[in-house]
């Protein structure tokens, strides 16, 4: 039971991996939000485990309810905005920024290996905040075997990361298109990233001894057992020096 005319906060979790957990959520926000008054009003902060809702529900203008100040939040985003950003270290664990240690003629690359909720969200952060004001060249490369099904899925959302034609022309993509890839967004070289480049093939630049510039590989599938295995790949064919952000959804593994 709870006492929500008691509380000056309200943190609505729900549970892990519960079934229709943001329809549970919005269901308990509507409840709660008619036990208040006429005059009161609360803070709220709601999980939303959908990526794409969450980003939806941050768009929406109109207040949703009469009584609450609800802000969302979202584990993929949170995440997105601790490894990029320079926020003090959590748990002992803190994340350099990319070009810490790079050389200013040097180029900057991020490889996102894997599309689904917490690539996409990876994407949009280092699109928004990433931008040097000494003139170097950001280049990220998003890198998924079904990258065709989950850009179509992400595109809806946001429509300025699509890819162009040679001539700079928006490619349409729709449920039926036939997708040819690699295909490149070059529409935000004026904030700082010059080039976002979409692929289901492996990135063989990693291979590669020239080291013009520096690499940043995040692995970001939910299979812990499978992003180690494909970090260790990596270390092992490539010939240069390659941060790798891991994620790991069991917090005592450990990669050395």
């Amino acid at each position: 039971q709870i006492m929500p005319a008691t509380a000056s906060e309200v943190i609505v979790l729900g549970e892990h991996n519960e079934d229709a957990h943001d329809a549970r959520t919005m269901t308990f926000l509507s409840h709660l939000d008619a036990h208040y008054k006429a005059d009161s009003t609360v803070r709220c902060y709601a999980r939303i485990a959908s990526y794409p809702l969450y980003c939806l529900l941050l768009r929406e203008r109109e207040r949703r309810y009469d009584h609450l100040d609800v802000t969302f939040f979202n584990f993929y985003e949170n995440w997105a905005k601790r490894i990029w950003s320079a926020l003090p270290p959590a748990h002992g664990i803190s994340y350099d920024p990319l070009c810490r240690f790079a050389d200013a003629r040097k180029r900057i690359r991020l490889v996102i290996v894997g599309f689904e909720k917490m690539g996409q969200a990876l994407l949009v952060e280092a699109v928004r905040i990433a931008h040097y004001g000494d003139g170097r060249v950001f280049e990220i490369m998003v890198y998924d075997a079904n990258i065709s099904t989950h850009l179509r899925r992400f595109l809806r959302l946001f429509p300025a990361l699509s890819p162009q034609d040679k001539r700079g022309n928006a490619i349409a993509i729709t449920s039926s298109s036939a997708l040819q890839f690699p295909m490149t967004c070059r529409k935000f070289a004026e904030t700082g990233v010059h080039d976002v480049v979409y692929t289901d093939q492996y990135p063989e630049f990693l291979n590669s001894p020239v080291a013009d510039d520096v690499v940043t590989v995040a692995l970001t599938s939910s299979a812990t057992d499978d992003v180690m295995t494909y970090a260790h790949t990596i270390s092992v064919k490539t010939q240069r020096t390659v941060n790798i952000l891991i994620r790991q959804d069991i917090s005592h593994a450990n990669v050395d």
